[in-house]
């Protein structure tokens, strides 16, 4: 049996709110809080999360894929993960975005990333689990093998915490997207359509060429894996990380950064980076460095997730 414990206070100059949640399974209560801060033009608000979490998940090995790279089951979700190997690579390098990060050199550990994005038949099974609200079915024909969308970053957070996993950090993302060799895309160097091979689910002229008017089932689309085997890193639905979503640098003579805040008035404390392009997304902008953000708690119809582990972890 669970249950749950909500409370809320306000009060100070600046209209401070807390929210806090307590989840209790069975006689002892298990207790995970997410503690966001959201920084606004005249106000603070702090916010407390809980989401039960899953008991003892596991990757259980499951072999090697095409492409050579290990993979394991999530015991909680069954979702499949694949074995990124650590590595240095030059970051944005190639990036034409208005939201490009500079070009930096970053080094990643090891660590396991989801051969697809969340479907929906994944995150309706931890809404069933743990009473989390369900997100509103987009207008287009799908099914549950379909990525999950209209998801905000904090449902993303939860379902992760149940699945004892987390979400990619925006540099883990880039690495698995483009490797090494500075390649543009996660299948290498050719166009998306190069010799008439569709690699990606994105937005075409002729709606719906590439067999998909919106989103696609996941891993619809084999001939764009990645080097270690991740599918639908680009198109499909935009996937959410853990960064902050920092945006329109500034180089100071120190090397340092500045970067300003949102022009709507609130600063990027408020929103979360995410990768990859979408069923929206024109060909023009699908690249392996290609970013944007989205609003802490606003759900968007072509925004979705995959999770990441810590490799070495059992």
């Amino acid at each position: 049996m669970m249950s749950a414990r909500i409370t809320s206070r306000s009060g100070g100059a600046a209209g401070r709110t807390v929210l806090s949640a307590v989840v209790a399974t069975g006689k002892s209560a298990r207790v995970l809080l997410l503690l966001l801060t959201i920084a606004t033009a005249g106000a603070g608000s702090t916010w407390l999360f809980a989401a039960p979490p899953a008991h003892s998940p596991v990757l259980e090995p499951i072999g090697e894929n095409r492409q050579g790279s290990r993979e394991v089951r999530n015991s909680v979700d069954g979702m499949i993960l694949v074995l990124i190997p650590g590595g240095r690579f030059i970051m944005s390098e190639g990036s034409t975005s208005e939201d490009r990060l500079p070009v930096q050199t970053a080094e990643v550990n090891p660590f396991y990333l989801g051969k697809t994005e969340v479907t929906w038949a994944q995150f309706l099974r931890f809404c069933e689990a743990t009473h989390h609200d369900p997100p509103s079915r987009p207008w287009w024909e799908h099914d549950d093998s379909h990525p999950v969308v209209n998801v905000s970053w904090q449902d993303a957070m939860a379902y992760c915490q149940w699945a004892g996993l987390r979400l990619p950090t925006e540099a883990e993302w880039e690495f698995a997207a483009r490797g090494t060799d500075d390649r543009p895309f996660p299948w290498g160097f050719a166009s998306v359509t190069a010799g008439g091979t569709y690699r990606a689910n994105f937005l075409i002229e002729r709606h719906g060429f590439d067999g998909y008017l919106r989103t696609s089932p996941a891993g619809s689309f084999p001939g764009g894996a990645s080097p270690q085997g991740c599918l639908d890193l680009i198109g499909n639905v935009w996937e959410l990380c853990s960064d902050r979503f920092l945006f329109k640098e500034e180089e100071k003579g120190d090397s340092s950064l500045r970067y300003e805040e949102e022009q709507r008035g609130t600063g990027t404390d408020t929103l979360r980076a995410a990768r990859g392009g979408s069923w929206a997304t024109e060909a023009s902008r699908l690249h392996g460095t290609e970013r944007t953000g989205i609003i802490l708690g606003e759900p968007l119809a072509d925004f979705g997730f995959r999770c990441a582990a810590d490799a070495g972890r059992p």
